[in-house]
């Protein structure tokens, strides 16, 4: 799609088009301006064009976010914008030329600058929310997932000219980038924590409403909340209890159960994107078990609705065979796939 229709596609979703503003882009924002970013990404050592541009949109505190919830509470595209809106901000609004304007390709927005800049610590990953910004990617594949400049690296680029080099030393420093991780976990778990993210609270559904209801006698010995958390302490502990340890390699499950009377595993993985029970889990899975000596395995994927269920198996249709599943939207009853 070219950007032009892009643009106008994003305004039906999300407000009228004169909320966009003119297709002027001032030479100063923030008191920052093009060629202080561009001087700035030098001493950095990334003297790329596209991660000089996506930096100077999201510097804009000008134009009016394009999220209209969040445009009323009077916020501003420098508060939070999705990876489309950056490629229509450079594409049309600072790459004001006929022939680069008829495509941005957003990917190599993403791979080329804004995944650089996030590993760098300059840009960090916000969740629109009824006309906020709140910290992470709350939801996968969300339309609500934007990315803003950390407000340390925009007073860096605010210093005076001959205290730029020093600041950028100081910024860039071990204990600094130390201090960024531990503020933006702090900041990503009060979001979790406010809006709750909807891969927790499956699982926390499953926990609490299909155990108890479908699988009598089974224990939950492992929750993988995080979708990739680091196992603990107390998990390597409660996996101990139930005969069963983790070896480098080992991809567990969102929740696995274990029955202590007849030595049986259950896998259970929630599906909100992605992670269905498909052929390579059984597979892995059932080594697992054979390692650990139990009696046997089976296997559920959750969805949250049927909706959602059928469009992930009309596209993919990689539950397996023999596993089970559930809707947590229709919890009365589970389901043997055969």
């Amino acid at each position: 799609m070219g950007i032009e229709a892009n643009i106008l596609k994003i305004s039906k979703q999300q407000g009228d088009i004169e909320s966009f503003g003119t297709h002027e882009v001032p030479d100063v924002l923030q008191e920052i301006s093009f060629s202080r970013v561009v001087e700035a990404m030098n001493l950095l050592d990334c003297n790329n064009d596209r991660i000089h541009r996506v930096l100077f949109s999201l510097l804009d505190n000008v134009r009016p976010s394009w999220y209209r919830a969040a445009r009323e509470n009077g916020l501003h595209f420098s508060d939070g914008a999705q990876q489309a809106h950056i490629s229509c901000h450079i594409g049309i609004l600072q790459e004001n030329n006929p022939d680069q304007r008829r495509k941005i390709d957003r990917e190599h927005v993403r791979d080329e600058a804004i995944f650089p800049l996030i590993r760098l610590g300059i840009i960090e990953r916000v969740f629109h929310d009824s006309g906020e910004f709140l910290s992470g990617h709350l939801r996968a594949n969300s339309g609500s997932n934007c990315y803003r400049l950390t407000q340390t690296f925009i007073r860096v680029l605010q210093a005076n000219a001959e205290d730029l080099r020093s600041k950028l030393e100081e910024w860039s420093g071990m204990d600094n980038e130390i201090q960024r991780a531990i503020m933006s976990a702090d900041a990503l778990s009060a979001s979790t924590e406010r809006i709750g993210s909807p891969h927790a609270n499956l699982i926390q559904d499953i926990v609490e409403i299909y155990v108890p209801n479908f699988l009598l006698g089974f224990q939950v010995v492992y929750i993988d909340v995080g979708d990739g958390t680091r196992v603990t302490d107390g998990d390597t502990r409660c996996l101990a209890d139930a005969g069963l340890g983790i070896e480098r390699g080992d991809a567990f499950p969102d929740v696995l159960l274990w029955n202590p009377e007849t030595d049986e595993l259950w896998v259970i993985e929630a599906v909100v994107s992605d992670g269905e029970v498909d052929f390579h889990k059984v597979q892995r899975m059932n080594s697992y078990c054979e390692r650990y000596g139990k009696s046997g395995v089976n296997y559920t994927t959750v969805y949250e609705d049927w909706t959602k269920c059928g469009r992930r198996q009309n596209r993919h249709r990689n539950i397996h065979p023999s596993s089970y599943l559930w809707i947590r939207n229709d919890p009365s009853k589970h389901f043997l796939c055969e």
